[in-house]
């Protein structure tokens, strides 16, 4: 159909408003990781910086030299247990060696600085925990961190 088409069509449907926006938005983004894949240096260079912001894992930009380094928020989960806290976050393509933990009672911060990828998040826990009882592991691109919680003495006084 023609462009005109679509145009009127705009026009005379308000229901159609905002489809056509979000189509909009899709078409942009092809067209920057087509230029990506295919452009020039400064193209690719470009259309990565955009394409890293629109998907909502964005954290911050850092310079580290001539280049901007993009700082990524891992997907994270947290499970609270009968005596324990799990978190469980993606931190794929990047080795243990780079993964750096930190607990206190009442939060975890969880950092990557690797060559390839960087990732940062702080969790408030629901709940306080022993950082001293932290145990964690790493496999297939998963941290899993445990957490005993710290039992209330109020609630033992009968």
């Amino acid at each position: 159909m023609s462009e005109r088409w679509w145009r009127r069509r705009r026009r005379f449907d308000p229901w159609s408003g905002d489809f056509f926006e979000e189509a909009d938005k899709m078409e942009k983004i092809m067209d920057d990781m087509i230029r990506q894949a295919f452009g020039s240096p400064a193209e690719r260079e470009k259309a990565r910086r955009s394409y890293a912001h629109q998907f909502g894992d964005f954290h911050s930009l850092r310079s580290g030299g001539s280049q901007i380094r993009v700082e990524y928020e891992p997907l994270v989960d947290v499970f609270v247990e009968e005596t324990r806290v799990v978190i469980v976050a993606e931190l794929p393509g990047v080795s243990k060696d780079y993964i750096e933990v930190n607990a206190t009672e009442e939060a975890v911060t969880i950092c990557v600085d690797s060559p390839q990828r960087r990732y940062h998040r702080e969790l408030n826990l629901p709940v306080k925990v022993d950082p001293k009882s932290s145990a964690a592991s790493y496999k297939n691109g998963v941290l899993e961190v445990r957490l005993k919680k710290l039992v209330d003495e109020r609630l033992l006084i009968k």
